[in-house]
This record gives C-alpha cells, sequence and structure tokens, in this order.
C-alpha cells in the first residue's frame, strides 16, 4: 500500500516545471482556427472575448469573458472560434509547459481536463501568463534570478491548479504499479530514438512481457509501443516549432529511417502532415506578442 506520506515525499523530490512557450495574443477581429493540437498542457485566459473551442469527441466549450481554459497535452482541437465586439481588441495570456512527477509522469494527467475556471482564479492564472512572458522578455535579470522566478510562478500555477480542477480516479494499486514500471518509462523517455523491445523494457520493471504489457496499459492507458510512438511525436512537434530542421533530419532524431513512414505516423498522431503541422503552428506564432523559452 502506497500512502499519501510516501507520495508526498515522491513528489517533493520529483516534481518539476519546464515552461516551453507563453505570450500575450492580441486580436482585433474575429478569430477562427481549424484543427490543431500541442504536445504540451496549457492555460489560456482570454479578455474582452467570448470563445468557443471543440476537441475531437468532445462537445463544444463556451468560454464567457475573463474566462480561463486548462488543457491537457495532445488535446486534439477541431474547431476553435474568438468572438470580441466590433471595435474591440481582445487578449489571450497563454502559456505552454510540463509538469513531470516520477521522472517521466506528468502532473496533468491527474486532472479531469479540459476544464474551465471563472472569477479571480482564472483572473490570476491569466496574471501569471503575462508574467512569466514579461520575465521571458526582460533584459538585464541575472539568469539564475529570471529562471527562479519562472519557476516560481509555473509552481504557483500549479497550486491553483490543484484548488479548481477535478482529479482522475485512480484505481487501487495504480502507485504501486507506477513504481515497478517507472524504470520503464524512464527509459522511453529518454531513449524514444533507440530500436528496443517489450522484453526489454519488460526486464527494466522485472515483470514478464504480457504481465508488463497489461500493467502498463492500465497504468498509462497505452500500450508500450504506443506510448513510444506518442513520445517520438511530441518530439517531433517539439522540433516543428522551435528549430529550423528538415523532415528526415526530424524523423532520424525521433528513431526513424524511413521519412515517409514518419510523416505517415505524424499525420495518425497530430491529424496533418509534419509540414501542414509547421506552417500552422509558424501561422499561429507569427500573430502573437509571445516568446518561446527553453528547449522541450
Amino acid at each position: 500500500m502506497v500512502n499519501d506520506e510516501f507520495l508526498r515525499e515522491q513528489f517533493l523530490g520529483t516534481l518539476g516545471f519546464q515552461l516551453f512557450c507563453c505570450g500575450v495574443t492580441r486580436f482585433n477581429y474575429q478569430y477562427t482556427e481549424a484543427m490543431s493540437s500541442d504536445p504540451h498542457s496549457g492555460i489560456t485566459q482570454t479578455q474582452n472575448a467570448r470563445s468557443m473551442s471543440q476537441a475531437l469527441g468532445r462537445a463544444p466549450v463556451f468560454r464567457e469573458d475573463g474566462d480561463a481554459m486548462i488543457i491537457p497535452a495532445d488535446m486534439v482541437t477541431v474547431h476553435y472560434r474568438l468572438l470580441l465586439p466590433p471595435g474591440e481588441e481582445a487578449a489571450i495570456r497563454w502559456s505552454r509547459f510540463k509538469f513531470q512527477v516520477m521522472g517521466s509522469l506528468d502532473a496533468f494527467s491527474f486532472f479531469e481536463l479540459p476544464h474551465i475556471v471563472s472569477g479571480e482564479t482564472a483572473e490570476r492564472l491569466g496574471d501569471i501568463n503575462e508574467s512569466l512572458t514579461k520575465i521571458s522578455q526582460a533584459e538585464g535579470i541575472p539568469p539564475l534570478a529570471a529562471a527562479a522566478e519562472i519557476k516560481r510562478l509555473g509552481f504557483e500555477m500549479l497550486a491553483l491548479v490543484c484548488q479548481v480542477a477535478p482529479l482522475k480516479p485512480l484505481r487501487e494499486g495504480f502507485w504501486g504499479d507506477m513504481r515497478r514500471i517507472k524504470p520503464a518509462l524512464d527509459y522511453i523517455d529518454s531513449s524514444f530514438a533507440k530500436r528496443t523491445t517489450i522484453q526489454e523494457l519488460a526486464k527494466l520493471a522485472g515483470m514478464s512481457p504480457p504481465r508488463f504489457h497489461a500493467v502498463f496499459k492500465a497504468v498509462t492507458g497505452s500500450a508500450p509501443v504506443e506510448h513510444l510512438i506518442k513520445r517520438r511525436m511530441k518530439h517531433a512537434q517539439s522540433l516543428l516549432d522551435l528549430k529550423d530542421r528538415s523532415v528526415r533530419e526530424i524523423a532520424e532524431e525521433c528513431g526513424y529511417e524511413d521519412q515517409y513512414f514518419f510523416s505517415r505516423t505524424f499525420k495518425n498522431y497530430a491529424g496533418m502532415s509534419p509540414m501542414e503541422y509547421r506552417k500552422k503552428r509558424q501561422s499561429s506564432f507569427s500573430a502573437s506578442v509571445a516568446v518561446h523559452v527553453g528547449n522541450p
């Protein structure tokens, strides 16, 4: 039995925050966007506008002026629309990040997301996003001081999410099984570009391959091979977002010798080809008053 004291110590020792990008995007026109996805979790808060978004397989979600949305990683949005009064300017204060615990586990995977937040908490989440943008753009601040402030703001954000977002129910034995497969998860996270087999991963967890496959899927929601592919595709999305690399180079860095097989795999995962994804993301970012920080 894994008790709360043990988990608290694990979280204290392993909880980390990485900010990938943030910004304040301003609009003076009605904005509509088709399908999109992001490999990172995020929070967006809209000022002076209403919005509608629809995730794949879900009903449309409407946000009133000032509301914030807490967004899980890999959520595919099939339609987004920003509604603002004629002649007015709206702002979206946003960030994309990752909170990790116990090595490679996404802390946001514990919450029922997406989730809409209103009132003072939504406004504070927006203020944090704006502060993250300002500190990331600021000049003359010592790097250590800037990093400390970014981490402080990130952990304040997580504390607010813990107060307002509902937690997923976890099955009996979840944390014990998580401890057992953690070496395999860590290996996938650090060595996803290498060829590996389920036998090798099962050995890291000290289980037979069939048992490992069952426990891994029960804990993560994905089979080991599916989890590996997701990790590769997240890395590919990060490279397409932030680095000037050819599709062939990205494929190789993600563990694919065949560029065309990589492109088909990416399209199955993201709903569009790598070049379509890059073009869409660059178009979105070029309209933003934003800053990118760190390397995913």
